[in-house]
């Protein structure tokens, strides 16, 4: 169970639904190329831990106008609110896994 990791890092897994917001996103627009946080157009340079993910300001920026062959992710597509929920789950859970 998660409890031996809770006594050696001092806290337990996310709360139920805490990212869940994020988790639907991500199934939604980011999984089929960056599946576990990976990059099948691009492998080495994996979503997860990205430097595009260590700012939300960076990450939403990086949405709004990416690299190709990243589609971007305009306000009509994900709002502001939608890509923090997505900036959380991706920091908090892929960046974790």
């Amino acid at each position: 169970g998660y409890f031996g990791g809770e006594l050696v890092y001092g806290q337990g897994p996310p709360a139920a639904g805490q990212y869940q917001a994020g988790e639907q996103i991500y199934a939604a627009h980011c999984a089929g190329c960056h599946h576990n946080g990976g990059n099948t157009m691009k492998p080495k340079s994996p979503l997860k831990n990205s430097p595009r993910t260590s700012d939300y300001k960076v990450f939403l920026e990086w949405l709004r106008k990416p690299d190709s062959p990243m589609p971007a992710f305009p306000p009509s597509a994900l709002s502001d609110p939608q890509v923090k929920d997505l900036f959380d789950y991706t920091v908090h859970v892929i960046n974790k896994n």
